[in-house]
């Protein structure tokens, strides 16, 4: 990156003022006489300005219009040798100016200057000071260490890479001082300023936008804050994860294709153009990938942002594309285009089956891999390309006295401890490249480090708590190793039968890279379904899949699997419940879920015992988690009773419940006493009941019944009972009134939170913490405001100030966690995606250098003086490295070549046309020649007829590519006076 004048890349025109003030800028350097000239540049709202002055007696002066504070440049030739060359020489300052009348003055040169007369220049020094200097003195600091080592020293990598990491380190605290800078100084236009310099992808967009919403409305609404939330908007919006925006073209036929109608694959959605190098490079590596998969579920959706049809239709025909091609031929107007703010091409979104969009910009290997990720390797090789560990019970092995393998009767446990664990390898090593099999007593968590995913079938395990390799935990391996280490996989019970239900059948684990048609049938809902507040609203059957052959009753004994709690379950971001299942417990009870880099797997079956579809589905979750690989788990769990506990109370204290209550008393009392008459007709028989049985029959019985005000008592409590006794109405009022103002009590239990009651929020809504912020700042009941923050977070500041900063900065990713123990915490991985370039115009300011978002920096100047009425244009070009622009385009190439571009006042006529610095020849392809660095274009123009201070546009339109990726073609425009 060039670092030498990324100050000038964020110049922001227009921050406050709705008018353009004047300003007038007046200096002395030294007692300079011509030919010494100086530059200044500078934006009037959206257009550049390049003024110059000759020096007389080493004055000078200029004026004109700002639309608000803006970072200007002032360069000085002393031999009037031209801009360009003071530049690269040093003789340049950067600064800033507002509505204000300043004074430069300097002995000898403009580097030594000093800059009066602008509070706004002030406050950029205090700014920059603040931070700990501008990119250039950072980088002028490691260019002056580079330049101390001897040429000896500069062949020693060690000396020289150390100079590039404290480089790299003072630019990362910089960073960081700039995000501490916005957040704390919410009145200064320079936070803005700091937040455009920081924001390049959607991490950092998401952090810059709960800090720019507060910044003084002044700033926000001004131009620059304006163009700034829509950059924002741009990096954000489309991103991993999101569902891919729909939209429809038109094929080269004229036949429409529309995006949700490819649902139920993977659709590379692939932005290109003829005119696109890098693009049309990409091409024979796509067919390739094509071939392997079309059959496998993947399409290709190219979108071209051609604007003329026989050059796109020839570019299909050349490259020999066989998939979807569209375009409404509107170029970078192109709507889909604008749809995925897409600024350069290539530009690819995968999107998965579901509509989601799975990755971005993938390309060369990076595709490959991805989609033998996904489809399970070429066609050559038929498994997925994957190194998976089971950890089990090795037969060779005594069977140990406990098992983690529960079942009826116990009979069958030596043959499943004799077969599992060959069951699961012959299993898996058809469907993944390298499997290895350890028995768990030999086991250790540093094995998982070499393969990309652990099943982890067998116990007992003690994994640390940083372990964060991709893992299944099957059955009871879930909570026996989610509940030491805080995982919301807890022991609710070990009763999941055969049966998922309430499926979110969207999940990639359905779908990828096995496309799995579930068999769903309608099934009576387990009995316990009911027993509960969400039984009211509970169908009498429900759509149910079958995932083992074999469960736990109904005359088929298998292993008994495991559910966990499903309440709060899917409060934070780093966890989701994907099934349900037949269980003893509720409906919400999950048996198929995900946390950090765990899955649990709570049906017990081995591939003998699983349905086809099942196994497919499972192959599908291994391949899901590995996407977890090193993602933690950001949450423990500390709380089970949640919020519904509320609804539970409500529920349960009513009369018809009550009655329920006796019911079931009653009938349970009868089926007791039949039970137990049949076993004792059996004993009398001599026949043996078993030891459980003879238990059973001791089992006492009772017909007592509770009265209504002790039902209501045991779940009111005293304190509530003595309030409203028996009326069930002012409890339902009750609990209703305060169901936002619940926290715990402890692990088990909910209590009211009096504090939060009387600031009146719900303390789940971040405006709590607002609230408590600003009674801070006002100096206001800062008890109770201190005792809620530090309630509701997992922070322990001491000051208005810090609670204010971390707020600013963390609000957009802030998630409230009841699980978590009624915590908001901030969303860590927000934002781990790709970079997203934000949208280039199609026209607009010229840039005063070139950045890594503007590759191309143009401006202008006269060169010499006026002789006959003719001068000589220049306008100049410089290209970031690595990056070119056209000079010559044969009929075989399709990229853009370079125009300029000239608008002369009245009378004003070129005197001789156009010329360049040379082109470079592109190496194997003859009829392609570019232009890098630094380039100049001169035109000579008559301006014996235009009147002196009339203004002259000059500029270029052109196309920047490097070798992976091209920007839209562009229109710069410069303004010049005579």
């Amino acid at each position: 990156m060039n670092y030498k004048a990324l100050l000038f890349a964020v110049l922001l025109p227009g921050m406050a003022a709705a008018q353009a003030p004047d300003f007038t800028l007046k200096g002395q350097i030294g007692h300079y006489n011509a030919p010494a000239k100086i530059y200044f540049d500078h934006m009037e709202g959206s257009t550049g300005h390049s003024d110059s002055a000759v020096l007389v007696d080493g004055k000078f002066s200029f004026s004109g219009k700002l639309d608000g504070p803006g970072a200007v440049r002032m360069v000085f030739a002393p031999k009037g040798d031209g801009k360009e060359k003071a530049i690269y020489t040093g003789q340049a300052i950067y600064f800033y100016i507002g509505k204000e009348h300043i004074r430069i003055e300097s002995k000898d040169s403009l580097t030594n200057a000093v800059i009066s007369g602008s509070p706004v220049d002030a406050a950029y020094n205090a700014y920059n000071k603040y931070i700990g200097g501008s990119i250039m003195q950072v980088s002028a600091k490691a260019n002056y260490e580079f330049g101390q080592l001897t040429e000896e020293q500069k062949k020693d990598t060690s000396l020289t890479n150390a100079v590039d990491r404290r480089f790299r380190q003072r630019v990362k605290d910089r960073a960081a001082k700039e995000w501490e800078f916005a957040a704390s100084h919410p009145h200064d236009y320079f936070s803005l300023i700091a937040l455009m310099e920081q924001t390049s992808n959607a991490e950092n967009a998401r952090r810059a936008a709960s800090i720019l919403d507060g910044l003084d409305e002044s700033i926000r609404t001004s131009f620059g804050g304006k163009a700034f939330a829509e950059k924002i908007a741009a990096l954000t919006a489309i991103v991993p994860g999101a569902m891919a925006p729909d939209f429809t073209e038109n094929d080269t036929l004229g036949k429409p294709v529309t995006l949700s109608g490819l649902r139920g694959k993977y659709v590379l959605v692939d932005f290109w153009a003829s005119w696109c190098g890098p693009c049309r490079a990409e091409n024979p590596n796509l067919k390739e990938q094509y071939a392997l998969y079309k059959d496998k579920g993947f399409e290709v959706l190219q979108v071209s942002l051609d604007d003329n049809r026989g050059k796109w239709v020839n570019a299909i025909q050349k490259d020999g594309l066989p998939w979807l091609e569209i375009s409404d031929l509107k170029g970078w107007n192109n709507a889909a285009g604008k749809l995925y703010a897409v600024s350069g091409v290539p530009a690819s979104f995968l999107v998965d089956p579901q509509g989601k969009i799975a990755a971005t910009n993938l390309r060369g290997e990076g595709l490959n891999q991805r989609l033998a990720e996904i489809f399970g390797g070429g066609a050559s090789t038929g498994s997925i390309p994957m190194k998976v560990l089971y950890v089990g019970y090795d037969p060779a092995r005594p069977m140990p006295e406990k098992t983690v393998y529960y079942m009826i009767p116990d009979s069958l446990l030596p043959g499943i401890y004799r077969a599992r664990m060959a069951d699961w390898k012959n299993f898996l090593t058809k469907q993944f490249t390298s499997v290895k099999a350890v028995d768990v007593r030999d086991y250790t968590a540093g094995m998982s480090d070499s393969v990309d995913v652990t099943i982890l079938d067998a116990g007992p395990v003690s994994l640390p708590a940083n372990f964060d390799r991709p893992m299944i935990l099957m059955h009871a391996m879930a909570p026996d190793v989610g509940l030491p280490i805080g995982l919301k996989f807890d022991w609710y019970c070990q009763c999941l039968e055969a049966d998922a239900l309430h499926i979110r059948m969207e999940h990639p684990i359905f779908h990828t890279p096995n496309e799995v048609k579930l068999t769903i049938k309608e099934k009576p809902t387990p009995g316990s379904f009911f027993n509960g507040f969400q039984g009211a609203a509970t169908p009498a059957t429900l759509p149910m899949w079958r995932v083992n052959t074999k469960g736990y009753g109904n005359g088929e004994p298998y292993l008994i699997g495991m559910v966990s709690h499903g309440e709060g379950f899917d409060d934070s971001p780093d966890a989701e419940a994907i099934s349900g299942g037949v269980c003893l417990k509720n409906a919400e009870a999950v048996a198929l879920g995900r946390q950090g880099n765990y899955f649990m797997w709570g049906f017990s079956g081995s591939p003998d015992y699983m349905t086809e579809e099942a196994r497919k589905v499972f192959v599908n979750a291994v391949c899901y988690i590995r996407q977890f690989d090193h993602q933690l788990p950001m949450v423990k769990k500390v709380q089970i009773e949640n919020r519904e506990w509320l609804d539970e109370q409500m529920y349960r204290i009513d009369t018809a419940t009550y009655q329920k209550a006796i019911a079931s008393r009653k009938e349970g009392n009868i089926r007791l006493r039949r039970m137990q008459d049949s076993l004792r007709a059996l004993k009398a028989e001599g026949k043996d009941i078993g030891r459980n049985n003879e238990m059973f029959l001791k089992m006492p019985m009772t017909d007592a019944v509770q009265s209504f005000e002790e039902y209501v008592k045991g779940y009111a409590g005293d304190e509530l009972y003595a309030k409203y006794g028996t009326n069930t109405a002012l409890y339902k009022k009750y609990y209703r009134d305060n169901y936002e103002y619940f926290y715990p009590q402890d692990t088990y239990s909910v209590q009211l939170d009096k504090d939060v009651q009387r600031l009146g929020i719900s303390n789940r809504k971040v405006e709590i913490l607002e609230k408590c912020v600003q009674l801070l700042e006002r100096n206001k009941d800062t008890a109770l405001a201190m005792r809620v923050l530090r309630r509701y977070t997992v922070e322990s500041f001491t000051t208005a100030g810090q609670w204010r900063k971390w707020l600013l900065e963390n609000k957009s990713r802030l998630y409230f966690t009841e699980s978590g123990g009624f915590k908001f915490m901030v969303n860590t991985r927000a934002a781990a995606v790709a970079p997203v370039a934000a949208k280039a115009a199609s026209s607009g300011k010229a840039g005063m250098v070139p950045t890594s978002a503007d590759p191309v920096a143009v401006s202008a100047h006269w060169d010499g003086k006026m002789e006959n009425g003719k001068r000589k244009l220049v306008v100049d070009a410089n290209i970031l490295k690595g990056w070119h622009i056209y000079a010559y385009v044969s009929k075989e190439n399709p990229f853009i070549q370079t125009e300029m571009l000239l608008e002369l006042p009245e009378g004003g006529v070129v005197a001789k046309d156009w010329e360049s610095s040379p082109g470079l020849p592109v190496q194997g392809n003859e009829g392609l020649y570019v232009y890098e660095g630094h380039t100049e274009f001169t035109v000579e123009v008559d301006c014996s007829k235009i009147k002196t201070g009339a203004t002259v546009k000059c500029g270029m339109f052109y196309q920047v590519c490097d070798n992976t990726k091209c920007f839209p073609p562009r229109k710069k425009w410069v303004e010049i006076k005579i």
